[in-house]
């Protein structure tokens, strides 16, 4: 599985001692999903819901016991629609970064798990990512860093609880209509 501490240490340590390893986690998944800088789209053919999903995929069984996410649990984490998630996963598995299996314990169920060659070209995408955050924030303080990371993530935070609000309104709205 990809480990981001270890790619943090070979291509910048001196980040671990600024930041957390949690910090520096959220700070990158912060830019990927932020839509005015597509840090991806220089760095890997992956689309940014193809990297998202990858990374759901690939980091999922490190927090739950070995288990793989099914569609269902990763459209929820990624706020999206199962329909969606399928989409994705249709691509991801043509390009063979994804394998999708019937959980055999409930049919209904789709389980994902992540290739090899998911997890290269995912650790590759995140590894460039880190050299690109690295040298962007090269000028900044260790103050300014944090000042930085915590008013980022306080906006993300928020833009994300308004956002899902407003989808939630939005569909709430189609079903009523």
């Amino acid at each position: 599985m990809y480990d981001l501490k270890n790619v943090l240490k070979k291509y910048a340590p001196d980040m671990l001692n600024k930041i957390s390893e949690e910090e520096m986690e959220r700070l990158l998944y912060n830019i990927q999903a932020s839509s005015t800088n597509c840090i991806h789209s220089v760095v890997t053919t992956l689309t940014g819901s193809e990297l998202a999903l990858l990374h759901a995929a690939a980091c999922y069984p490190q927090y739950n016991s070995g288990e793989h996410i099914t569609v269902v649990q990763a459209a929820a984490q990624l706020g999206v629609s199962a329909p969606a998630v399928s989409r994705t996963l249709k691509n991801l598995e043509s390009k063979g970064y994804i394998i999708r299996e019937t959980n055999p314990s409930d049919r209904r169920s789709v389980r994902i798990s992540v290739t090899e060659n998911g997890v290269s070209s995912m650790t590759e995408c995140i590894t460039e990512s880190v050299l690109i955050v690295k040298e962007a924030l090269a000028d900044f303080t260790d103050d300014e860093l944090r000042t930085m990371i915590h008013l980022h993530n306080k906006l993300t935070t928020n833009m994300t609880k308004v956002i899902t609000e407003k989808k939630k309104q939005n569909r709430k709205e189609q079903t009523d209509a």
